[in-house]
């Protein structure tokens, strides 16, 4: 990034912008990322023109680093605490249950959803996210379904599991379930149904506290979330 932009660029905060350009097409710096860590975006304008002039000098410039081209780091965002809109909640999820009540401002004179979601404060959720710790071989690809979650030695299920990897971190595979107040409590025993290659079977869980790995540079979202998400 300073080979591109210069040494201005370790004055940019976090959720910070700078203007820039790459091979003579402007673009926005971001010092954001679906990871937590200290990395940025990079945002190019008239993409349908300038994607080519932009892309291989972007390349080019990254050689001496060993740069790649990847997915977004799905294990960095777990172990940060980011949650995944459609994986880890939906429109069927609220605010309230997956540590997002700080974006929720009722103090608004009017907003869609905003009596359901007084209500809800008022009385509480009835299940939430939590993090989980578990067992089984170390998961390397994304999950095709929800893991069933059953309490230690329990016959049904009380929740599921939504996104989950292994992580180097913790030296575990890790994750974010679904699961009634009752079993959502820091230390909690679990067991998680894993499917082939994995365990074909459950395995020991419990649920941890989020986020997983602490950033040296957490936004006010991030450490919310991470902290609501606790109990």
């Amino acid at each position: 990034m300073v080979d591109l932009f210069g040494e201005a660029i370790h004055d940019v905060p976090y959720y910070g912008l700078m203007e820039g350009e790459v091979n003579d097409c402007p673009v926005i710096v971001s010092r954001t990322g679906f990871s937590g860590e200290a990395g940025f975006e990079i945002y190019l304008y008239n993409v349908s023109t300038n994607a080519e002039q932009f892309w291989y000098p972007l390349l080019k410039a990254g050689e001496p680093y060993n740069l790649k081209v990847i997915a977004p780091g799905h294990i960095r965002r777990l172990e940060a605490g980011i949650l995944s809109y459609g994986q880890d909640m939906n429109q069927e999820t609220s605010p309230y249950q997956v540590g997002l009540g700080w974006q929720v401002d009722l103090t608004k004179s009017h907003f869609i959803g905003k009596e359901a979601l007084t209500r809800i404060k008022n009385e509480g959720v009835t299940e939430k996210l939590v993090g989980v710790k578990f067992g089984g071989k170390k998961i390397d690809w994304y999950p095709a379904d929800f893991y069933m979650v059953y309490a230690e030695n329990g016959s049904e299920p009380v929740g599921y599991v939504t996104s989950a990897f292994y992580s180097p971190n913790q030296g575990c595979n890790i994750g974010y379930a679904m699961l009634p107040n009752l079993f959502s409590m820091i230390g909690t025993k679990l067991e998680v149904h894993l499917p082939e290659p994995y365990a074909n079977g459950r395995v020991p869980a419990e649920v941890a506290q989020t986020p997983f790995k602490v950033s040296e540079n957490p936004g006010t979202g991030y450490t919310q979330t991470g902290r609501k998400l606790e109990t």
